[in-house]
């Protein structure tokens, strides 16, 4: 338990460090794209271990990876309305509603959306320490050539 706790601490900075769009790291101009691509891998590999194995841990990791790729695709459609500034010919007024800019004017009901749906972003500390947990236990304990309970071995 006690390996699996920074482990996790570590897991979680490299996660937000890379994957939430507020957070400037690379410093690069098409980084909230790289970091939209790099969330829709994670949310794809946690629709992978759910399917693969259908665990809690997996379970909370897809429900945490979905609000990061929420917060993604608004901060990519922020980022592309302030640069196009919607003025263009053929920009269409759902794009305000979606993604409003700085402004006061624009109203948005995607705000408090994304605002509650970041509260699920909590499973994610919850998913990385239960599966570093159940990981480091098994191979603290010398277990892991043991197959996992609930698993039927062929005699």
């Amino acid at each position: 338990m006690s390996i699996a706790v920074p482990a996790t601490v570590v897991a979680l900075v490299i996660y937000w460090i890379v994957l939430m769009p507020n957070l400037r790291f690379l410093f690069i101009e098409s980084e909230p794209w790289i970091k939209l691509v790099l969330a829709l891998v994670g949310m794809g590999l946690a629709i992978y271990f759910f399917v693969r194995w259908r665990t809690w841990p997996a379970l909370l990791f897809l429900v945490g990876s979905v609000p990061v790729v929420l917060f993604n695709i608004s901060m990519c459609g922020w980022m592309w309305r302030m640069e196009h500034g919607g003025t263009e010919p053929g920009s269409f007024p759902v794009l305000a509603f979606l993604f409003p800019s700085d402004t006061n004017s624009d109203y948005s009901v995607m705000n408090p959306i994304l605002h509650y749906i970041g509260f699920l972003t909590l499973c994610l500390p919850v998913a990385f320490f239960w599966y570093l947990f159940r990981v480091i236990d098994r191979h603290l304990t010398k277990r892991w050539s043991e197959p996992p309970t609930g698993e039927k071995t062929s005699a």
